[in-house]
């Protein structure tokens, strides 16, 4: 028996600043194009570290408009994040 499992996810990772936000969505835009494939912006999310004030997340938002999500606890059967 073969068994196959595909994760069709992707997880970046970027600084929380407006500059590299422009940048990803310029990023997400070349892949949509190169790829065909349309990233479904209501499926994504953004997680973001301790310190980063809630301003630049409403920045970050307007930019990308990624909803904000505090985890997803595990992610292809590990922990998200560690420490």
């Amino acid at each position: 028996m073969v068994i196959k499992l595909f994760a069709d996810d992707s997880l970046l990772f970027t600084r929380a600043t407006p500059s590299d936000a422009t940048n990803l969505k310029e990023l997400l835009k070349l892949y949509e194009a190169a790829s065909g494939q349309p990233v479904n912006y209501s499926k994504s999310a953004i997680i973001y570290s301790k310190g980063v004030s809630q301003g630049l997340k409403n920045d970050i938002f307007n930019i990308l408009g990624i909803r904000q999500t505090r985890g997803f606890g595990k992610y292809l059967g590990l922990p998200e994040s560690i420490g």
